[in-house]
């Protein structure tokens, strides 16, 4: 019995050796992935992702996704450097990195490539990174975008920041933060932003569910027959509990976002998040989209929710003078441009630039006239 527990223990240590051996190789040089790391901050370099969508009929079948040498979706710094281009950089969370759409239909590099027709020297990088909230957004600006000096940030927030309390676990897999036990997926993530084998095992990890299971994002299927009633009896406790409790730690984030653009000359724009859910009928299925499901929540509640963050965003920027491009009113709800409640088709990815792009070119050759073309 004694021998058996010595050999366990042995093994055991062996095991632990043999692992922080394998860090320490992985940390001096990684064959599999390239990270980019700040204080707090980790990011995939120079990672190209050839994804199969084997259960999202709305999507391509084979999706390439890259990641540039900073870490972003878009080209590479430009020669003449950063501070000398029109350059911008999309700040978000998965509904501004587009994981799911491939390279050059994410709509940063739509609106880049439309810029060019308008402005000189454009230069676009997609730093949306899924999951992220203002919490990710203040630690990247500090740790990577303020350095690299762009002249504009674009940050479209808001659903990832509803009841979001800073240690939510959807960012842990990018921040540096406490190691998260809720479920194995989140424990790989978490402790991935520490551990050069951990975030090898999370690749491995999703490789594998990614074939089983095809991309993790869910399939909606709308029916005018599937309503349910709205409002909700509980929507107003709900809206008031999180005024009281979330909003205004919202307001001082979205403050800090602004006030680091600020400070670093740079030009903070801000993008209120659209749905497919809420008041209105889906022109394609006839569906009320007031009355669908939405994570065990009602669409119109869903959707009075995510607008009292909009709604928080319009009235800081106001307050602030900071430029508003008010997406969440302008993109029609219409399934035909979005694969689920929130993530767009290539079709909707178009839609959101050709918004976007409308609202920045006159602000943009107001602020920027030297940028202009001249026909």
């Amino acid at each position: 019995m004694k021998s058996f527990i010595k050999n366990g223990i042995a093994f055991g240590f062996g095991c632990l050796v043999a692992l922080f051996l394998v860090e320490i190789g992985l940390r001096i040089h990684n064959p599999f992935e390239t990270r980019i790391k700040g204080n707090r901050i980790v990011l995939p370099a120079n990672k190209q992702y050839h994804l199969i969508n084997r259960n999202i009929p709305k999507l391509p079948r084979e999706i390439i996704h890259t990641k540039n040498s900073l870490g972003f979706r878009g080209p590479e710094k430009p020669q003449e450097g950063i501070p000398n281009t029109l350059s911008i950089i999309a700040v978000g969370g998965s509904t501004t990195e587009c994981l799911y759409l491939p390279d050059g239909k994410d709509w940063p590099a739509i609106v880049g490539d439309s810029l060019k027709t308008r402005f000189s020297r454009v230069w676009i990088n997609n730093a949306g990174l899924d999951g992220h909230s203002t919490f990710g957004h203040i630690v990247l600006m500090k740790e990577y975008i303020l350095p690299l000096r762009p002249k504009i940030v674009l940050f479209l927030v808001g659903r990832n920041d509803i009841g979001n309390t800073g240690d939510s676990g959807f960012e842990s897999s990018h921040i540096k933060s406490r190691i998260s036990f809720s479920s194995f997926e989140n424990f790989l993530k978490s402790l991935s932003a520490h551990s050069e084998l951990a975030s090898l095992g999370l690749n491995v990890y999703r490789y594998f569910r990614a074939k089983s299971q095809g991309l993790p994002h869910a399939v909606v299927h709308l029916s005018p027959e599937k309503t349910l009633p709205y409002p909700g009896k509980d929507l107003e406790q709900t809206l008031e509990f999180h005024k009281k409790n979330f909003i205004p730690w919202y307001e001082k984030r979205l403050e800090t976002l602004i006030t680091l653009c600020e400070k670093n000359n740079i030009l903070p724009i801000f993008i209120t998040q659209p749905a497919l859910f809420g008041p209105g009928i889906d022109p394609v299925t006839n569906a009320d989209l007031a009355g669908i499901a939405v994570e065990g929540d009602v669409g119109y509640d869903a959707w009075m929710l995510l607008e009292l963050y909009n709604e928080t965003t319009r009235r800081i920027c106001k307050k602030m003078q900071v430029y508003l491009i008010d997406l969440a009113k302008e993109m029609p709800k219409n399934s035909a441009y979005y694969y689920d409640y929130l993530h767009y088709t290539i079709e909707g990815s178009q839609k959101v630039a050709e918004i976007i792009f409308h609202h920045l070119v006159p602000y943009l050759q107001e602020k920027f006239p030297e940028f202009k073309k001249t026909f």
